[in-house]
């Protein structure tokens, strides 16, 4: 189809013949169409203005079809070059948030090509059309039609607040020649631009090239406000907190009476007379009685929740619940009233194997808070391994607890090892007792030895009735080492300890300077196992009672006890019952009392032929009044 019109090149789209055809032009080509537009750029706006060519040529337009095939791979290949001129940071190549191509029409228009004094020229589909995007380079490219500006971050933005505004440019350009397009060609046209500006507003929906105007909306100031109420309006109201003691004020005997009679028949409960007969010798309410006395009692649930009536009115210093049956929900009941109310300093839970994991999360909450309770006995209680961690956390941070009573409460294994733990940071603890929980001399004891190491405020570790073994003492000497300022008394009573263990003993006695009492009784430690500890004792500065009862010691032993009785200058009490000592132990025992003057007490079997022995050792005394059993 042959057309007469000026055509605007609006995008600056160029073939590569049309930019021979541009480069050489000379004087001699009278033909040659002149440029069909100039990009002319005002030095004040900075915006390119398009100016029109008088010039009436005839032109050839290609199928639709192909002009929009190849529309699309050049808005394909426009997007990559974009992309990679971003990437290289190349200002001059690249417009922020400006759509790469406006219009697909103007593709369509520079596509066209000019007719020269030979007629017309096909329009070559080369796919390899070469698009310039910026200022005009020295090789007299033009730019497209979208004027671009630095911000004030120094960021390239587009000027035009419309990404159509390309397109009304071309529209709105006024032909030089009087002809009318066909009307095929105008509707033509306007449905491809119609399916541009569809694409192009979806790709922006997308975010992938987002608009000219949302780029203009970034510099300008947001509408949205935040304001902030002022100083009296932030705090609306408050609340004051719950006093635990307001029931406690001016309260009489016969109003704790009557409350807790009440609070039994609304829980449909029987009164415990032996709750009664205690409230009704109480004297003093405004300081904490000296004990609430359940032992025995068969406490539910119920029965739990009625002593609250009780609890909130008075303070106890002890607070007996051994062997009531708490269940788990009675036991976090009675717990939380004891945390809430301060209500005791020594609580005994002793002998209830079913408050549960809830149960002793509940006293493991009331450990970590209260800040009266001293004192916890929770001997033959179960602490087993999905109770374990709230005890041992509670323990971690406890700042109250000074005496804790876990025998036989099934801790070998992960339990000890949570506990052992917990206690290396534990600064109040003084007493920890752990009889009777089979701890073996593997694990258990290498978390012993380790507790010992870190923890210098515990004075008393009871592990009598366990199984800590000869290899098992290794481990817990090793740890003993370390206190030089801690551990007081070490009761190792029954734990299948034989002559070998007491080479680790006597190697750990002379590095302790804290340790007074140690107790070995019931163990096979024999004689040669009181020769190897005799060197070590002797060493030692600060052992002050020495426990040798059922050690299978016989006349030789004696005698090397006595040795140490003479060398030792602080020697209190010495405890041999329950040994195969004769005469002749006996008489170094009496030998070493003539020089020792500090020895209090001296424990031994009672029997008629050693009752002349006993009378020589209390005159080799010196003098001072001895208690000899």
């Amino acid at each position: 189809m042959n057309i007469e019109e000026q055509c605007l090149d609006v995008c600056n789209v160029k073939t590569k013949s049309n930019v021979d055809d541009e480069f050489n032009t000379t004087s001699n080509t009278e033909g040659v169409t002149p440029r069909i537009s100039e990009l002319m750029t005002d030095s004040d706006t900075k915006k390119h203005t398009i100016v029109p060519t008088e010039a009436t040529e005839t032109f050839v337009m290609p199928q639709l079809t192909d002009n929009l095939q190849a529309v699309e791979e050049n808005n394909h290949q426009v997007q990559n070059t974009l992309e990679i001129d971003e990437v290289n940071g190349n200002g001059k190549n690249t417009a922020k948030d400006t759509p790469v191509i406006a219009n697909p029409t103007s593709f369509i228009l520079s596509d066209v090509q000019h007719i020269g004094d030979t007629g017309v020229e096909k329009m070559k589909e080369d796919k390899d059309i070469n698009v310039v995007v910026g200022e005009r380079g020295d090789s007299g490219d033009m730019d497209i039609g979208v004027a671009l500006s630095l911000d004030e971050t120094g960021v390239l933005e587009a000027e035009s607040s419309n990404n159509r505004s390309l397109l009304d440019n071309a529209l709105d350009s006024e032909p030089s020649s009087q002809e009318d397009p066909p009307a095929n060609l105008a509707e033509s046209l306007s449905d491809v631009s119609q399916v541009s500006s569809t694409e192009a507003s979806a790709t922006n929906q997308v975010g992938l090239y987002p608009s000219v105007e949302e780029g203009d909306n970034k510099n300008k100031q947001s509408g949205k406000k935040v304001t902030f109420p002022s100083d009296e309006d932030i705090v609306s109201g408050a609340v004051e907190p719950k006093d635990p003691w307001r029931h406690a004020l001016n309260v009489t005997v016969e109003e704790i009476l009557s409350s807790y009679k009440q609070a039994c028949q609304k829980l449909n409960c029987k009164t415990i007379p032996k709750v009664l007969k205690q409230i009704q010798e109480f004297k003093d309410l405004t300081q904490r009685n000296e004990c609430l006395d359940l032992k025995g009692e068969k406490l539910d649930y119920k029965a739990c929740e009625s002593l609250e009536e009780i609890l909130k009115r008075v303070q106890f210093k002890v607070i007996d619940l051994e062997q009531t049956n708490l269940d788990e929900d009675g036991a976090s009941a009675l717990f939380d009233m004891i945390e809430y109310y301060e209500s005791a300093t020594h609580l005994n839970i002793s002998f209830n194997k079913h408050i549960g994991t809830r149960g002793w999360q509940a006293a493991a909450h009331m450990m970590r808070k209260t800040s009266s309770l001293q004192y916890l006995d929770a001997r033959n209680t179960p602490l087993l391994d999905h109770s374990a961690p709230f005890v041992a956390r509670a323990l971690r941070i406890s700042g109250s607890l000074a005496v804790l009573h876990l025998e036989n409460a099934s801790l070998s294994g992960r339990p000890l090892m949570l506990l052992a733990t917990a206690l290396k940071m534990n600064m109040n603890l003084r007493e920890l007792y752990l009889a009777d929980n089979k701890l073996n001399g593997l694990q258990d004891s290498a978390q012993l030895g380790n507790l010992l190491k870190f923890n210098y405020n515990i004075q008393i570790l009871d592990l009598r009735n366990n199984h800590i073994l000869d290899s098992g003492l290794a481990y817990v000497c090793e740890g003993l080492k370390e206190q030089r300022k801690g551990l007081v008394t070490l009761v190792l009573w029954n734990n299948q300890l034989t002559h070998n263990g007491m080479g680790y003993l006597a190697a750990a006695l002379p590095c302790t300077q804290s340790l007074e009492t140690l107790n070995l009784g019931h163990n096979s430690v024999g004689n040669e196992g009181v020769h190897r500890l005799k060197d070590g004792l002797i060493a030692n500065r600060s052992v002050l009672r020495l426990g040798l009862a059922s050690t299978k010691l016989s006349c030789e032993g004696a005698v090397a006890v006595a040795e140490f009785i003479a060398e030792s200058p602080r020697l209190l009490r010495l405890d041999l019952r329950e040994n195969e000592i004769k005469t002749g132990g006996l008489m170094a025992l009496s030998l070493a009392l003539k020089v020792n003057n500090s020895l209090l007490r001296l424990d031994l079997d009672r029997e008629p032929k050693k009752e002349a022995v006993s009378i020589e050792i209390r005159r080799g005394t010196g003098g001072k009044e001895r208690d000899i059993d």
